[in-house]
């Protein structure tokens, strides 16, 4: 995966892989998890960076999705597929 700034925000580039096309949508369910940060933890302080350190430990990350609101503000939540 590839990060970058886009409007002053960091985005990812992924590479295509056929195993995360919405019509894997079994495979992609396995592969997925879900993790909520404490409501504590500094919003400003989930990058992409965060989420790949601490999850590659647990194997190879396909793809990484921080969810945001509306106003691009991070909800607090991301989705790691493995």
């Amino acid at each position: 995966m590839k990060y970058f700034k886009f409007e002053g925000k960091q985005v990812r580039l992924l590479s295509y892989d056929p195993e995360l096309r919405g019509d894997n949508k079994a495979k992609v369910m396995s592969r997925n998890v879900f993790y909520k940060f404490s409501k504590d933890f500094p919003r400003e302080e989930i990058t992409y960076e965060l989420i790949i350190e601490t999850f590659s430990k647990f194997g190879p990350i396909k793809s990484a999705k921080i969810s945001i609101n509306p106003d691009y503000s991070v909800r607090g939540f991301a989705f790691v597929c493995f």
